[in-house]
């Protein structure tokens, strides 16, 4: 009988938790990367990161949802802090799992494939994540061996072929949650109101000593964007699922309700999660895309909003939108799988150098502690 390799699975609360055996002989498994909208829009993330193994865990804690009415496929995410655990068929015949939520990664899985890379449009993560310690990644039209075999996606300028609208739609994949973004506009009535102490920025020039008193490091060098960043601290991970998330900083003054209402910390099918001390994390309860991150003690007039959720003209890395820090990916020393973090860390440098993007270091948004209060909003 082989030996086999046991894996830790856990939410980010912990309500969550399954044992996996796997037969050490069949180490490494075959793992990969989803750039689909429909796992962009039901995770909060540029992929996610999947693997299959032979057993179906208790489903215990989980909330059920079907990206597809049609379809036998079957999600599930913690009821009480969003994690999405993984997916199986209503046979049960086996177990997707995200591959965040295990207590190892580095020697258990292989990143070998991008799949639905096409509905990124630009690439998504894909393009930064080219090979991991030289072992170059596959792309594919659809799913990996099913579809058309690509290219792998380098892009070294914005497409001029979209309409650079004033508005960003960002919605959960069920659009229980749905919002809009608007340009920013740094002179504004409201972002005064809510800044009161903040310099003058629309005009003024970026990281000047004056700047800088006012921690104002997540305002992107072009006024009309945002900033953005990967993270690979543990809460992130386990909030999305998701070995590498992404978040943009956007004072919640710029961010409308799809009902024209003006933002609420709770709204649509939205629940919060305490993750630790000041720090909530927002997602929806239908689907269970994360939605935002929020520090109501130092930063409560901004949010970290998920990337995965932006509808985009230009694609899923909402280029025209947003400013990507890419000099340093955050937390990478607490990353789960440190050989895939610091490739997508690499890959984004150059992409950074390829396109003149930003490539200021990553500052920190992540917490690596982790408590458990949960507040429901009302719709």
């Amino acid at each position: 009988m082989d030996d086999t390799t046991t894996l830790m699975a856990s939410c980010l609360c912990g309500d969550c938790k399954f044992q996996v055996d796997v037969p050490t002989s069949s180490l490494p498994l075959d793992a990969h990367l989803c750039h689909c909208n429909l796992d962009r829009h039901t995770h909060g993330t540029l992929c996610v990161y999947h693997a299959f193994v032979p057993m179906v865990p208790s489903l215990e804690g989980m909330t059920p949802y079907k990206v597809i009415p049609t379809s036998e496929v079957v999600r599930y995410f913690c009821t009480t802090c969003g994690t999405h655990m993984g997916d199986t068929t209503e046979k049960r015949e086996r177990w997707c799992l995200s591959t965040g939520v295990v207590d190892k990664s580095e020697t258990i899985f292989q990143f070998k494939n991008h799949v639905f890379v096409s509905d990124t449009k630009d690439g998504g993560l894909s393009g930064w994540l080219p090979e991991i310690e030289g072992e170059r990644l596959k792309y594919w039209e659809g799913h990996s061996g099913e579809s058309t075999e690509l290219d792998p996606p380098i892009k070294n300028e914005i497409s001029d072929t979209f309409t650079k609208s004033d508005r960003l739609h960002v919605y959960c994949q069920c659009r229980g949650v749905d919002f809009y973004i608007s340009r920013p506009d740094y002179n504004s009535p409201a972002f005064i109101a809510d800044f009161p102490d903040m310099p003058t920025l629309n005009s003024a020039p970026r990281n000047t000593q004056e700047e800088m008193k006012y921690d104002n490091w997540w305002i992107a060098t072009d006024r009309a964007k945002y900033v953005a960043e990967n993270c690979a601290c543990p809460s992130c991970r386990l909030a999305a699922g998701c070995d590498i998330v992404q978040g943009a900083f956007v004072p919640t003054c710029f961010i409308t309700q799809a009902n024209g209402s003006p933002y609420a910390n709770i709204f649509g099918t939205m629940k919060e999660y305490n993750s630790s001390g000041p720090i909530w994390r927002r997602f929806c309860g239908i689907c269970g895309a994360t939605v935002f991150r929020h520090d109501i003690g130092e930063r409560p007039k901004y949010v970290s909003v998920a990337v995965g959720l932006m509808d985009a003209d230009s694609g899923s890395r909402a280029e025209e939108w947003l400013e990507w820090r890419t000099g340093e990916l955050n937390h990478l020393d607490m990353a789960l799988n440190n050989p895939l973090a610091t490739a997508v860390q690499d890959g984004a440098r150059a992409w950074s150098k390829r396109t003149g993007q930003s490539s200021r270091c990553s500052e920190g948004w992540g917490e690596p502690n982790i408590t458990a209060v949960i507040r429901e909003g009302a719709s």
